[in-house]
């Protein structure tokens, strides 16, 4: 892991579980959104 990310992670655990639990969910939807655009720019690029 990166120094920046090791960083970014101590802060987070020092949150409320709650709050801990709201960034968790904005980083798997940011991830998910990314896998659904990579997976719709391949069917567009077949369909050409």
């Amino acid at each position: 892991m990166t120094e920046l990310l090791e960083q970014a992670i101590a802060q987070i655990k020092q949150l409320p579980e709650t709050e801990q639990d709201i960034i968790a969910r904005l980083i798997l939807k940011a991830l998910e959104n990314n896998l659904v655009e990579e997976n719709l720019s391949i069917i567009d690029e077949s369909d050409t």
